[in-house]
């Protein structure tokens, strides 16, 4: 039998032993970047990120996962574009809202420097325009096939939210349409 307080150190070891995740400090469940941690190495070509504003509606579909992050929008998705970046088998296609261009400062305060902020964000990156509503549908549908994670963020900001698409970061477009020449080419023969 061994003795209390060797044991008492082999449990606390093994507990060191698994991962676990920083909880929220007020509900106890992991805190978003936690989960955005857990989830990219599982994710891949197909699963969708949503940076929401807080307007967002919470979805019914059984593959959305939903969390408040209590965050500044603009905050989380640096954070969760830079958590894809290290995941070197993913790379993000961003789609951002048609109508986002067109909402102007005296209706929305502070809509000018988001915008900004979100382009500069967004240099070098691929990115599309897609109408908001158009893109929230999508988000349903991927859910039936793909897991979608949605972050809502404290923004208050009209049509601000933002759709990281997943795609292979091991394989480019450039790759993907000359294989696919290839099969078409092949096919004809």
């Amino acid at each position: 039998m061994l003795p209390r307080r060797l044991a008492l150190a082999l449990l606390v070891l093994a507990l060191m032993a698994f991962p676990t995740f920083a909880a929220d400090d007020t509900s106890g469940e992991p805190t978003w970047q936690a989960v955005v941690e857990q989830r990219l190495p599982m994710f891949g070509d197909g699963n969708l990120i949503v940076i929401a504003d807080a307007a967002f509606p919470e979805m019914s579909v059984d593959g959305v996962q939903t969390i408040h992050t209590h965050t500044p929008q603009i905050e989380v998705l640096k954070s969760v574009l830079a958590s894809i970046d290290e995941n070197k088998h993913l790379r993000p296609m961003v789609s951002t809202s048609d109508e986002l261009k067109f909402v102007e400062e005296r209706d929305a305060p502070g809509i000018s420097a988001y915008r900004d902020s979100l382009l500069q964000l967004l240099a070098g990156r691929e990115s599309d325009t897609v109408p908001e509503l158009k893109a929230i549908h999508s988000a349903a549908e991927t859910a039936t096939l793909y897991r979608v994670l949605v972050l809502k963020t404290d923004s208050t900001l009209p049509f601000t939210s933002v759709f990281i698409h997943l795609k292979n970061g091991y394989w480019s477009p450039e790759a993907e349409k000359r294989l696919r020449d290839a099969m078409t080419a092949d096919e004809s023969k």
